[in-house]
């Protein structure tokens, strides 16, 4: 039936073998019931790992345009060395301690004077990649509040479908029972509670399909 070959389906898209068994984690009542406790929830482009890569750039961009832009200060550089030299050609006053002691301190001091444009070009760059940076912010953030907002209203909309579809099973199931006391009664034609018949399966069809794509869209959200 059409269980089993959905079954099938199922492994096959898992790379299992036919005669593996799947056991099915969730029923129909189950997610039909907790469908409608399920709200749409809004959430952040700053959770996104775009707007994240965006946000280290631009701190990258920032921290290099404030060294270019800088650069320009003079810089002073300390330094100082405090070691022992061993200057003998025998080897053997090392075990003696025959070391002599050297040291020295001294200062560097730079002062930049032309860089031939080079410093103020770099942190054009860097200014530029930063204006960059906060277009492509601004364009994830349009970006995800439409692609948030359309999957909200899908969202709804897959909501009051399966609502109305969980309705007009209702509705099959007692205009069906009403039928068959008809029928028993002798008041109603075997065709037309055939057509009742077909009328609840088609229904219970319209809610699988509505339930799949509220969990789709469920997914999407």
């Amino acid at each position: 039936d059409a269980a089993e070959l959905s079954l099938l389906a199922l492994k096959r898209a898992l790379g299992l073998s036919t005669q593996e068994e799947i056991t099915i984690a969730d029923d129909v009542n189950s997610l039909l019931a907790s469908s409608g406790g399920l709200n749409a929830t809004p959430g952040s482009a700053n959770a996104r790992p775009d707007y994240k890569l965006e946000q280290a750039q631009q701190q990258v961009n920032r921290l290099q345009f404030e060294k270019f832009e800088k650069s320009w200060m003079p810089s002073v550089q300390l330094y100082a060395n405090l070691s022992a030299n061993y200057l003998s050609n025998d080897l053997g006053e090392m075990a003696r301690n025959q070391w002599h002691p050297f040291s020295y301190i001294g200062a560097k001091v730079s002062v930049p004077l032309f860089d031939g444009f080079a410093r103020n070009r770099a942190a054009q760059e860097y200014r530029l990649g930063l204006k960059l940076n906060e277009i492509n912010m601004q364009r994830i953030e349009r970006d995800y509040s439409y692609e948030n907002a359309a999957a909200s209203q899908s969202f709804k909309n897959a909501q009051t479908s399966l609502r109305n579809a969980q309705a007009s099973k209702t509705l099959a199931e007692e205009v069906l029972a009403v039928d068959r006391k008809r029928y028993a009664l002798g008041t109603l034609l075997p065709s037309e509670l055939n057509r009742s018949e077909q009328l609840l399966k088609d229904a219970e069809s319209n809610v699988m399909q509505c339930l799949y794509n509220f969990l789709l869209a469920d997914l999407n959200l």
